[in-house]
């Protein structure tokens, strides 16, 4: 039997309120419905920390807050929740969480059902919706995801499609097996980078039937924060792990094609500029 006490949750912030978070109000709905409660990390990557106690209860979420105005990304984050729970006997399951997903209230009875249905596997993940569509699980092909215009519950080949980081749950023991997130991926190519691990030794996951909607524009017309965005795409294309000549070729693209789009709708170079110091430059000085 799957137990949500079996559950330990990490939710990552970044210049949002904690009561602002549309994943955190709508996963009370959702224990709400399952009459249970949740062991939550909230890891705050702000630059300034909010004033929350260590230890605290936030309706059915039992919540241990922690401050890295550092912002080491999403992988420390995890890693850091895993690392809490690795050696107590009571947690079996990790669940990761972005700030912005807004679950349907049935998440954790759907997850159940999955999770005691198909009891060899080890990741499970919802179906995920932005303003345009589905948008995870996506066909995964060239190092990148591409929208399905439907995909049903069920088991699928991780080589095939692939599921984004919020509201993926994975085993605590597959979750080291794959060797933890990759730290130096800190935003962009952050989940594919640990499916890549992963499905060297697991490489199945379930669609559970639960539904996800994300706060997900791509409206966004201010140039210094569409090229910081940026910095963290081309930090994560050279960071991620190659495993042939091949890989660098596509990631150098990926990261190049991005740069151009950019560039074309705000009509400024200056992305060709973080395209050469966080790719290029970077990426000889890594090597």
């Amino acid at each position: 039997m799957f137990a949500i006490k079996s559950v330990f949750a990490v939710l990552v912030l970044y210049e949002t309120r904690l009561e602002d978070s549309s994943t955190l109000m709508s996963l009370n709905r959702s224990l709400e419905d399952a009459e249970s409660e949740l062991d939550m990390l909230v890891y705050n990557n702000s630059p300034r920390p909010q004033d929350y106690p260590n230890y605290f209860k936030y309706n059915r979420l039992n919540i241990l807050y922690c401050h890295n105005p550092l912002n080491g990304g999403l992988g420390v984050a995890y890693n850091f929740g895993a690392d809490l729970i690795k050696e107590r006997s009571d947690k079996k399951w990790l669940l990761l969480l972005d700030q912005d997903t807004t679950f349907s209230t049935d998440f954790f009875h759907k997850t159940q059902i999955a999770v005691e249905t198909y009891p060899c596997v080890t990741l499970f993940a919802p179906k995920l919706f932005d303003e345009i569509g589905i948008f995870s699980p996506a066909k995964y092909k060239y190092k990148s995801g591409h929208r399905l215009s439907d995909v049903a519950p069920g088991i699928y080949h991780l080589k095939k499609i692939v599921p984004v980081n919020s509201g993926l749950l994975i085993s605590k023991t597959a979750f080291f097996e794959a060797g933890k997130y990759n730290e130096k991926v800190k935003l962009d190519f952050s989940d594919l980078q640990f499916i890549e691990r992963l499905k060297k030794i697991h490489p199945s996951f379930c669609l559970t039937g639960a539904i996800g909607h994300q706060n997900f524009s791509n409206n966004e017309t201010d140039v210094l924060k569409l090229n910081l965005r940026y910095s963290f795409f081309c930090q994560g294309a050279r960071n991620i792990e190659r495993n042939s000549p091949l890989d660098s070729l596509i990631y150098f693209l990926l990261a190049f094609k991005r740069g151009i789009s950019l560039a074309r709708r705000t009509k400024k170079t200056i992305f060709f500029k973080t395209f050469f110091i966080y790719y290029c430059r970077n990426r000889r000085n890594s090597e």
